[in-house]
């Protein structure tokens, strides 16, 4: 087939064939630098865009983790502002600024134990005491004032005893 023609135009022709082809390409090539350059571009912004949402959480959360922070530690402030309240009024008043009234100290008194022989009519009144009454002092008036209400309060009730037996 090639013989009939010259060799100048088949070689003409394979050249304008190849120059269409690298034409072509170089234009393919275009275009398709341009899309990927479009789509670095876009795949840059939304590096951006992720990177500055990360940014945006990682400080709101700082932000609600500071809280939660100073949210407890206000939590316990107020706990143990509570709890050394409790502590204070139930504790001696000892402590300076609280009370200037002193605490009587605890009375312990020994049992006294019924003799199954002798019933309650046949015992000496209570009201009878054999300690004479001395000065009191100062800071336990308070203590002997009620010591002496209860000695008049058990009398009472020995006697109101001894009333319920007799009937």
């Amino acid at each position: 087939m090639y013989m009939y023609f010259s060799f100048g135009t088949i070689y003409r022709g394979s050249q304008e064939r190849k120059l269409n082809e690298v034409n072509r390409k170089s234009i393919i090539s275009a275009d398709k630098e341009s899309e990927i350059d479009k789509r670095r571009k876009e795949l840059a912004k939304q590096k951006e865009a992720r990177e500055k949402q990360v940014k945006e959480e990682e400080e709101n959360l700082a932000k609600k983790q500071k809280e939660l922070i100073e949210k407890d530690k206000q939590a316990l402030i107020n706990r143990d502002r509570e709890r050394s309240r409790l502590l204070l009024s139930h504790s001696t008043p000892d402590l300076p600024g609280i009370s200037n009234q002193r605490v009587t100290p605890p009375v312990v008194l020994q049992p006294k134990m019924n003799q199954v022989s002798t019933p309650s009519s046949a015992r000496e009144p209570v009201a009878a005491s054999p300690i004479p009454n001395v000065a009191k002092a100062g800071n336990y008036d308070q203590y002997h004032e009620l010591l002496d209400q209860h000695k008049q309060k058990m009398a009472e009730g020995e006697r109101n005893m001894d009333q319920w037996n007799k009937t």
